[in-house]
Order: structure tokens, then sequence, then C-alpha cells
């Protein structure tokens, strides 16, 4: 069984959202041709979006976020490095002047 898949990125500042109607463009551009899109950014859908995603008798376009894409990525090391970090605490006890 194939399925046929298109796919949207867009690469946007964090404070901008892709809104409803850059979704709609989607599945208008890729209905009839495509069994499901894909669309994914670097910022966030605002909740128009979310909720067009969906639509009885339409494909359905799944949202990537750049949350989303950041939890796929970093379990399996995908674009990230990991790091030790080391946390420093002070010793109260050694500060203890009364004993």
């Amino acid at each position: 069984m194939r399925i046929r898949s298109a796919f949207q990125a867009k690469r946007w500042a964090a404070d901008r959202t892709v809104g409803r109607p850059e979704i709609n463009r989607f599945r208008g551009a890729v209905q009839g041709e495509f069994d499901h899109g894909v669309f994914l950014t670097t910022s966030r859908f605002s909740r128009e979006a979310k909720e067009t995603s969906i639509k009885r008798g339409a494909i359905t376009i799944l949202l990537l976020d750049g949350d989303a894409i950041a939890d796929a990525m970093t379990p399996h090391g995908l674009g990230v490095r990991t790091e030790p970090v080391h946390l420093y605490e002070l010793d109260d006890e050694f500060f203890d002047f009364e004993q």
C-alpha cells in the first residue's frame, strides 16, 4: 500500500504563528493529488490552524511545530548534541561557623 504525502515547511520566527489561511492554501494545493499533508514550522500554529487541520471530507494535515520537531529529533540524536551539565551547590556545613 502506498501513501502519497505532501510536505510544506515554514521557517518562521518564534513570535509568529502559522494561521488557518496557510493551512487552507496548503490543503487546496495538495487535495486530490496526495493522501495527506504534513505542515512543519519552526514557530507555532494558531488555534484556528489546529482546528482546520482536520476537516470532514478533506485530507488531514498533520501539524508539527518547533517543539514537536525537537521532541522527535532529541531522542534519536538528530541534529542535536548531548553535553554533560555540572551543577554546583554550596556546602552549607563548610560555611557553618557556629560549630
